[in-house]
């Protein structure tokens, strides 16, 4: 997974507490899986385009961290597009709040 679903996984993981597990913090097997590595939030929205997660698990700490990064990459980015997706997704990290959007607008999209 790279890119924009990464990111977006990312800012899940953050509001909601959980832990990516990846190659440098993967652990040996489904046995090693443990609660605390679930995330979770006191509301979850779940519509056909969408689903919100609000009032996630993650610390104040962490989320502000998340958000320093993403404000650099604001004032990085040369791309006016890519600033604007980095800004609403630091709008809704500033609200609390992660959105997964589902779906897709074209049959390809709706494939990945």
């Amino acid at each position: 997974m790279v890119g924009k679903e990464q990111d977006y996984l990312e800012d899940l993981a953050v509001v909601t507490g959980a832990t990516i597990l990846k190659n440098d913090n993967m652990v040996d097997g489904i046995e090693q899986v443990k609660l605390e590595h679930f995330g979770s939030a006191a509301k979850v929205i779940i519509s056909e385009l969408k689903t919100q997660f609000i009032k996630g698990a993650g610390t104040d700490k962490e989320i502000d961290k998340h958000m320093e990064v993403i404000k650099a990459r604001i004032e990085q980015e040369p791309s006016k597009h890519f600033k604007k997706i980095m800004r609403d997704r630091f709008t809704k990290l500033n609200q609390l709040q992660a959105t997964i959007y589902v779906g897709g607008t074209t049959d390809v999209e709706q494939g990945e």
